[in-house]
Parts: C-alpha cells; structure tokens; sequence
C-alpha cells in the first residue's frame, strides 16, 4: 500500500528527452546522452509544468535515475527553473536480463525467443508478469522500489525524470494496477517528453487530464 505525505499535491512522470540510445533503438543499460532533438524538447517540458503549478525553490524538486539521458533532461530542467535535483537508484529502469543494453536488432539476432516474447509485451499483448522467461528483474521487487519512491516524496511538486519502464511501473502503480496475472499492468507507448501528471486530493490519487498527453489517456483508463 502506498503512504503519501499531505504536502504532495502533484507527481509529474517525465520521459527523458530523446538520447542517442533511442535513435540506436537500445533497450535497458547505462543510456547515453541526449541527442540536439531532445535538447530542443525540454522548453516544451518546462512550459507545461510552471503553466499548470506555482513552482520554487521551495516547494518542487526534481528527481532522476542513474541513466545517463535521465540526469541530463533532469539537469538541464533543474538549471532552467532553478530547482533542486536528487539522484535515486529506486529509478533505475527494470533490468532486462539477456536483453539489457543491446539493440532490438541485435536482441532479435542473438536471443530470438526472448526478442519475441519482448515483442509481444511492446504490442500489449501481454502482462509484466509474462516476461518473467526472458530473466527480466522479479516485477514484485522493482514495484516495491517504485513504492518506497512514491512513499518518500514529501515536495507539493514532484518531478520525475524517467526511463520507459520506470514510468509505465509508476503509472501502473498509481492507478491502482497490479503485477500480478490480470492485473492490468502492459506497456504504455510513451514517446520522449511527455508527461503523465497525477495530483493527490484528499489522499486520493488521479490522473491530470490537462497536463498528460492526450494520446497516453486511452492506455490509462
């Protein structure tokens, strides 16, 4: 069960801006730095954020993973708005096992069954649960990682600078899904830059239509 602090009013789940590691399809690993394009896609970020909420110094930070292109959207966005950056490892992506930090193509060459089962996962076709044959990190214990962050945010904005699968197991998490079998938890087709925003009323939790992309909402309901 999530416990939230009543000063946190807003969670802004944040994809990185676009990396080089995503022009080279990679999946998983260390990452790498952000490509011009995705330089060019942080105004975007801050405008949608200082437009929808009062932020300083004092009551907004932003939070980012070990990756490489996660401390990079995160320190840029930081020196921009004058806020604070924390690095927490409770944000690291899911390891992928033999999967993690090659290439789709290369993934599909050398490890075809479990490329194909990732395949399957990418078109929704199956849970997290059903990954578990490709080695991938124990979904119950990266969700437990994904608790205690949620647990630990005491800021009225929260800004979260995330990997893809950070922030689908995030989103999973506050809208009440599970990892179980059936448990709603598939993948979320979210692109470089866009937001999914989550306000906390009353300690309830729901969805910002306003500030989330439009195009995420139909994989949200």
């Amino acid at each position: 069960m999530i416990q939230i602090a009543k000063s946190v009013r807003t969670i802004y789940l944040v994809r990185h801006a676009e990396s080089i590691k995503n022009l080279e399809n990679i999946h998983g690993g260390k990452g790498d730095i952000l490509t011009a394009k995705g330089i060019e896609q942080l105004p975007a970020i801050i405008e949608r954020i200082i437009a929808s909420s009062p932020i300083n110094s004092n009551n907004s930070i932003i939070f980012h993973s070990q990756s490489v292109q996660t401390y990079e959207t995160a320190f840029r966005l930081a020196e921009n708005m004058k806020l604070k950056i924390v690095k927490t490892d409770l944000l690291n992506s899911v390891y992928l096992g033999k999967l993690n930090d090659l290439s789709d193509e290369n993934a599909k060459r050398l490890y075809p069954t479990e490329h194909a089962l990732m395949t399957e996962w990418r078109a929704r076709k199956i849970e997290i649960a059903d990954l578990k044959p490709i080695g991938i990190e124990s979904p119950i214990a990266y969700w437990n990682k994904g608790i205690e962050f949620v647990s630990s945010l005491v800021k009225e904005n929260n800004i979260v600078i995330c990997s893809t699968s950070t922030m689908i197991m995030l989103t999973h998490l506050l809208i009440g899904n599970s990892t179980l079998s059936g448990g709603g938890y598939k993948n979320i087709p979210i692109k470089n830059a866009q937001i999914i925003c989550f306000n906390i009323n009353s300690e309830k939790i729901f969805i910002n239509r306003i500030n989330t992309d439009n195009d995420l909402m139909e994989f949200l309901m």
